[in-house]
């Protein structure tokens, strides 16, 4: 067969031949090694749709050892064979002779080398081959491997880097010249992409991290967004934060599989080998990160990822490594100040928990009538979806608190947390086993008691049997959670109409507090539901009321003992 002149030729006769096995003999036979990296790129999306249906077939495994066996065309081979490895994570690797790969490596022809490596590369994406692309190296003693051709450094490294998750996680820290990682950082556009690559795995495993913190600087300066939210995260994520990872996966669909690889979704996160070091060390990094001098390029490198047309997987990594960084108080403004919020509200429909939650973080402790009112009002239905979905007490905690700020803000607010069933939500949340969410869903439900909705409700008698079960929980013996019932109790008596709630068992209840509690914010709001509601005032409340000395009080407790001569 003449050899091709162009990809475009090749590509037309490829149109024009129906059957996949001679579309592929012609890809096969052609001279693909005279071809650029930027051709044979063009071809990529054909040739993996042939070699899907040759192996819906049975036909590719075969053919492949035939190749091999016969030694023809082994550049066109391995392009395919590594285009192949991108998608397809059940080939096996038996069908590749162990010699001849290792043959290629140390060959003296670099694209065949080159790509050889590439194929080893796109087989350790997937974790089943990882451990016998291992066995393959082993062939390899140390001193050969440190002997290749130095244009191939940066490939290896990135080989190296993905088996970092296997067993011979030493043995790549070994073989891996970190002085030259500054090196490629600084290099060209090709060898420093490469890096990168290979630090979002290398920054899985905590000797990394700390390796990696010194190349901070470089790394942030490439603003390269395909790779920077995964290595930002990895650098910050401890054993304990597995947590947020946990969420139900769906099935990835064949169109995202390149994407996933091109994007170095890392398919180990939750894998046994994966090391985070000790949480203190964590922590260390995060305040390192922290920094004001290093919050501006974090910051930046966030806000103009946002700009960016970056893949989905990029996102889901920039919102990890959002949501850790707000731990941190410090880091919750500036990230509200760079369009946090925004860029977790677009980015929610890829993980509506976490992005809820770490909205949740930057709402608790912020004023909201400093924030945009449509941000507001765009966070409920998230915040209140990662509470109906939550799989960590943490996430119901956090979001409760937020809820709670956004209810005390206005009436448009609180009509907006009932219309998306915040009422319904807040009350389901109270039959929790933790203390803590008991508490803050009390407090939600104290706010929005406030709108005018709720109040209509119940001076229709619609919600009567959700303040009755509120009510119950005054004999839970815990200072806060009686506090904010008596505060949404406080709320309610100011209406006549709503005086039915009153009940005598309720007066018993309010002695008893008065009796044996001393805490002043609890006092003023039996106070207040006294002073609105005569009916249950009585000779004994009326001496408990006598008996307040605290000074703050005093003008109250007159003005309620005067008021109620007058009835």
């Amino acid at each position: 067969m003449q050899p091709l002149s162009s990809i475009g030729e090749l590509l037309n006769l490829c149109s024009s031949t129906t059957d996949e096995l001679g579309q592929f003999n012609l890809i096969l036979t052609s001279n693909l090694e005279s071809f650029s990296d930027k051709e044979l790129f063009q071809l990529s999306d054909l040739l993996i749709s042939i070699l899907i249906k040759l192996k819906e077939r049975g036909l590719l495994e075969n053919y492949v050892r035939s190749c091999f066996c016969h030694n023809q065309n082994i550049f066109s081979s391995l392009f395919i064979l590594s285009e192949f490895a991108l998608i397809d994570w059940s080939l096996p690797i038996s069908i590749f002779p162990v010699q001849n790969l290792v043959e290629f490596l140390i060959s003296s022809d670099m694209k065949l080398c080159k790509q050889s490596l590439k194929l080893l590369i796109n087989l350790a994406s997937h974790k089943e081959p990882r451990f016998q692309i291992s066995a393959i190296l082993a062939n390899l003693n140390e001193e050969i491997l440190k002997s290749l051709n130095p244009d191939i450094e940066p490939l290896l490294i990135l080989l190296l880097a993905k088996l970092s998750t296997t067993s011979i996680l030493n043995r790549t820290s070994s073989l891996i010249d970190f002085a030259n990682i500054s090196k490629y950082l600084l290099d060209g556009n090709q060898n420093r992409k490469i890096i990168l690559e290979s630090l979002c795995y290398l920054t899985f495993h905590f000797e990394f991290k700390i390796k990696c913190l010194s190349y901070i600087d470089l790394i942030l300066e490439t603003k390269k967004f395909s790779y920077l939210p995964t290595i930002m995260k990895n650098l910050v994520i401890s054993k304990e934060d597995e947590w947020i990872f946990h969420d139900k996966r769906k099935e990835i669909t064949h169109e995202e599989t390149k994407l996933i690889h091109n994007t170095l979704k890392n398919f180990v996160l939750l894998n046994d080998d994966y090391d985070s070091g000790p949480k203190d060390e964590i922590l260390r990094i995060r305040s390192l990160l922290n920094s004001k001098n290093s919050q501006a390029a974090l910051l930046g490198l966030f806000i103009t990822a946002n700009k960016k047309n970056i893949s989905n997987f990029s996102k889901i990594d920039l919102i990890y490594f959002l949501f850790v960084m707000s731990e941190n108080r410090e880091m919750r403004i500036p990230i509200l100040q760079y369009g946090g919020i925004n860029f977790l509200i677009k980015g929610s429909a890829l993980k509506p928990v976490i992005a809820g939650h770490t909205i949740a973080r930057l709402l608790i402790f912020t004023n909201p009538s400093s924030l945009n009112y449509e941000v507001l009002i765009d966070s409920i239905p998230l915040l209140l979806k990662s509470l109906e979905n939550a799989w960590h007490q943490l996430t119901e905690f956090e979001v409760l608190l937020a809820l709670t700020n956004l209810a005390s803000f206005n009436e448009n607010i609180r009509e907006a947390l009932l219309s998306h069933g915040g009422w319904e939500i807040a009350f389901n949340m109270i039959n929790s086993e933790n203390v803590m969410i008991q508490r803050s869903s009390c407090e939600l439900i104290s706010n929005l008691v406030m709108s005018e909705k709720v109040i209509n409700d119940l001076l229709a008698r619609k919600k009567n049997k959700n303040i009755e079960a509120l009510v119950l929980l005054l004999d839970s013996g815990d200072i806060q959670i009686i506090s904010a019932i008596l505060g949404t109790l406080a709320n309610i008596s100011r209406f006549d109409g709503l005086h039915y709630i009153f009940k005598e068992n309720l007066t018993q209840t309010l002695e008893k507090f008065l009796e044996n509690i001393t805490d002043i914010p609890v006092i003023a709001r039996i106070l207040s539901i006294i002073s609105h509601v005569p009916s249950i005032y009585n000779t004994k409340l009326e001496n408990h009321i006598r008996s307040i000395t605290e000074p703050s009080l005093q003008k109250y407790t007159e003005f309620i003992i005067n008021i109620h001569k007058t009835y």
